[in-house]
């Protein structure tokens, strides 16, 4: 558990957790919000309290706590939990055609990260980041064998291509899905760690 100004970094552990990531997820989807409101980010899929619990199993769900508020969760779960997603699926599909630093993505260790979501009243704030780095913190301390974080965002969705820019992710490829383009990007932990 990492403190940083009033901020409390943690794995999701209680129902309670559960419950307030899904709200805080179901607020942001793509069908809950208006035009206006879309501009800002917004999530692609929608999924259950038991779907959230299975992919805090998977790896993890770092959350960010101001007191009892949900100010924030990053989702990292395992290309082998994904596979009953479409979307995912879809994604995947293009790691052996995509060659990063020499060779297919494929041939590396990965872990899917997202989706992401941070509170509308505590953007901002740099917490994207903070959640970044605690779950990075975390993967070290379980020795998770992962090497790439992988992350995915709709061409229409700049906020959320900005920021895996700003935590230094590069795009490194795109798929189709249901007539929409996604962009691939990617963050080698081990560039990351070394900086």
């Amino acid at each position: 558990m990492l403190h940083k100004n009033n901020l409390v970094f943690r794995r999701a552990e209680t129902d309670k957790d559960f419950q307030k990531i899904f709200e805080l997820h179901n607020k942001n989807t793509v069908s809950s919000l208006s035009d206006e409101e879309l501009k800002d980010g917004f999530l692609s899929g929608e999924f259950s309290l038991d779907k959230f619990r299975a992919m805090n199993d998977s790896i993890c769900i770092m959350t960010c706590f101001s007191g009892n508020d949900l100010c924030g969760y990053h989702i990292a779960s395992t290309p082998e939990f994904n596979q009953t997603s479409p979307l995912l699926m879809q994604m995947m599909q293009q790691f052996d055609k995509i060659i990063y630093k020499g060779k297919p993505l494929a041939e590396y260790e990965c872990f899917m990260a997202g989706p992401s979501c941070i509170a509308k009243e505590y953007r901002g704030l740099g917490i994207y980041p903070q959640l970044i780095s605690s779950l990075f913190d975390f993967l070290k301390v379980t020795q998770n064998p992962s090497r790439l974080r992988i992350s995915f965002a709709s061409e229409l969705n700049p906020r959320s291509l900005n920021a895996q820019k700003k935590i230094g992710c590069e795009i490194i490829g795109e798929f189709m899905f249901n007539s929409s383009k996604f962009m691939i990007s990617c963050l080698d932990l081990e560039d990351t760690l070394r900086l």
